[in-house]
């Protein structure tokens, strides 16, 4: 079986809508995967631009937004995991989540504690309700209480209603809102 000459990095989707010709499983990211999670973030700051005309387009922040991740990666015990499908000798990357695993929760308002947060979870439209996205969040949530935190977060435009249904499906509440009125 394939999956078991995989590293044990990776983890088989469990979602009986996936085709038999394809073997899709969620792993960690490696160095050599950064050009598809380029792509896959520009995919998502493009429709969030749909959403939200203010955020600027991908081909203008992608590069400086990138190093910025990595940096913060580095502070907060940041980890990103892909949804890949394999057929054959090829893999193809389908989506991912990255979080920061250990953040500490502490303003003026709120006792001390650890958070993890979610900055960025994207499945391209064509394998959306596939089960990957549930199955990228599983090991995002996992990773997050394996350093300690005791919450995850994560922050999501108001009028993206597909990502909002999502994160409350997958027991997600409201915490503090962030209003806006245009002038």
């Amino acid at each position: 079986m394939l999956f078991a000459l995989m590293p044990s990095s990776y983890k088989k989707l469990s979602n009986e809508h996936l085709s038999s010709s394809e073997n899709s499983m969620i792993r960690e990211y490696k160095d050599s995967d950064f050009d598809e999670l380029r792509r896959l973030f520009s995919l998502l700051q493009d429709y969030e631009r749909d959403i939200e005309p203010l955020r600027l387009p991908a081909d203008q922040m992608v590069d400086a937004y990138m190093a910025e991740l990595f940096k913060q990666m580095e502070k907060y015990q940041g980890k990103i995991y892909l949804s890949v499908i394999h057929e054959g000798t090829e893999e193809q990357v389908t989506g991912y989540i990255s979080l920061y695993g250990r953040q500490e929760f502490d303003d003026d308002l709120n006792h001390p504690a650890w958070i993890g947060y979610v900055t960025d979870l994207i499945v391209v439209p064509e394998h959306r309700k596939s089960g990957a996205a549930q199955e990228l969040m599983k090991a995002a949530e996992d990773y997050a209480r394996s350093c300690g935190a005791i919450a995850l977060t994560l922050n999501v435009l108001g009028d993206n209603k597909p990502a909002r249904r999502f994160y409350e499906k997958s027991g997600f509440k409201d915490y503090q809102l962030r209003l806006r009125k245009d002038l």
